[in-house]
């Protein structure tokens, strides 16, 4: 018979942080004996990477070892103390598209500083436009323009994939 002390693999949030949700699929483990972690990111969120560190350790700054600290799921080598296991997720960052109405390529000039991605969990104020001879309306969600499509701040968990904005002008008199 081999016995060996277990050591205690802690969950930190309890398996949820901001991002996503994870699990181990064992809670106690040997030395060196392998423990498989499996990340499921949010909406809107990438799993980034692994990390654990000694809860019983001096100093408590020292870290697990992974055999890929990116693979999703990890495997940690159970190291000689209890750890608390952490994992990294990012939001994810869309493309943000502009055009002119019906679909045609923009032909104004963007103001300063437009954004040209939108973070997910993070609200983007967009900036206007200005063309020559024409008066800048806004900003729409569909190439038609259509009243009540108007958008002026992407909020911060409303969209989930790139995106393609619609500017309206109106010929100046």
């Amino acid at each position: 018979i081999i016995c060996c002390t277990k050591h205690n693999v802690e969950l930190a949030g309890d398996g949820a942080v901001t991002g996503g949700t994870f699990s181990s699929n064992k809670n106690k483990d040997c030395e060196n004996d392998p423990v498989v972690l499996t990340a499921v990111a949010a909406t809107g969120y990438d799993f980034t990477s692994w990390d654990a560190t000694y809860t019983d350790a001096v100093p408590s700054t020292q870290h697990a070892t992974f055999e890929d600290a990116t693979a999703n799921p990890g495997t940690m080598n159970m190291p000689a103390y209890s750890a608390t296991v952490t994992p990294t997720f990012t939001p994810e960052v869309y493309t943000i598209t502009y055009k002119d109405k019906s679909n045609m390529t923009f032909s104004g000039a963007h103001e300063e500083g437009y954004p040209e991605t939108h973070t997910y969990n993070a609200a983007t104020t967009l900036k206007g436009a200005t063309k020559t001879d024409y008066n800048f309306i806004g900003w729409y969600t569909d190439p038609d323009c259509t009243a009540g499509n108007e958008i002026s701040t992407i909020a911060a968990n409303s969209i989930t994939a790139d995106i393609t904005l619609y500017a309206k002008w109106v010929e100046e008199s």
